[in-house]
């Protein structure tokens, strides 16, 4: 599997991870994650963009999403909101699709457009 290095670490009291190495989409579809020991919050999927490979750490326990208070910097927000999941697992990233949004999703490559999408008219 590809080399991928995940680093846990808390900002202000919240967990947050921060990844050492290149990640790729076309190997790998790309939401948030739970590191174990982190406490959960819900809230919507942010997609980065990704150059290289990646391999998923022993300390992802889920696939789940992050929400940081309003005062984390906005660079925190940007390198870590990230999730990883095998491509094949579209029915992990459907789970993240509004019922609308899931008419339009007919395959993973529709469904990662429509929450890329979504996640740029959030920022």
């Amino acid at each position: 599997m590809p080399e991928f290095k995940l680093i846990y670490d808390h900002i202000k009291g919240f967990p947050y991870v921060k990844f050492e190495g290149d990640l790729t989409l076309k190997n790998f579809a790309a939401f948030h994650f739970v590191v174990k020991g982190a406490t959960k919050f819900a809230t919507i999927p942010v997609i980065t963009d990704f150059a290289g490979d990646i391999r998923i750490s022993n300390e992802v326990e889920e696939i789940r999403c992050w929400q940081y208070p309003p005062d984390i910097p906005e660079f925190v927000r940007r390198i870590n909101l990230v999730i990883i999941s095998p491509p094949e697992r579209l029915d992990v990233i459907k789970r993240l699709l509004t019922p609308h949004q899931l008419r339009y999703a007919r395959n993973l490559q529709d469904a990662l457009d429509i929450l890329k999408s979504e996640s740029h008219k959030a920022s």
